[in-house]
């Protein structure tokens, strides 16, 4: 089903941009054009499809209050399936937020 295939991509390019966001906040290096190389491998998309996604993760996290990677910056025409898979990977996180976004959140 297609909606299944595009939760799957969401979901991949949610978890690289986290993982990209962990290097960042702890300092260590990493190249933005290679996580999106190999995310292209992954789900077919092509590069500008997944920097925009990685733009649209940066709008979702700053409506929360949390960081963002730089040079990913917000571009605020999130579809909800995006904005769906930032909230499933911060489910299976939720020390990632920070007190006053967990509370915004909900249960």
């Amino acid at each position: 089903m297609a909606g299944d295939r595009s939760d799957e991509q969401d979901d991949a390019v949610v978890e690289n941009h986290f993982a990209m966001l962990a290097d960042d906040v702890t300092g260590r290096p990493y190249s933005k054009a290679e996580h999106n190389r190999l995310r292209q491998a992954v789900i077919d998309r092509p590069r500008g499809s997944i920097e925009y996604k990685h733009r649209n993760i940066s709008a979702v996290l700053e409506g929360l209050s949390e960081d963002w990677i730089p040079g990913c910056e917000p571009a605020f025409n999130s579809r909800a399936s995006l904005v769906d898979a930032v909230v499933r990977w911060l489910d299976r996180h939720p020390d990632w937020l920070a007190p006053a976004a967990r509370m915004a959140m909900g249960p």
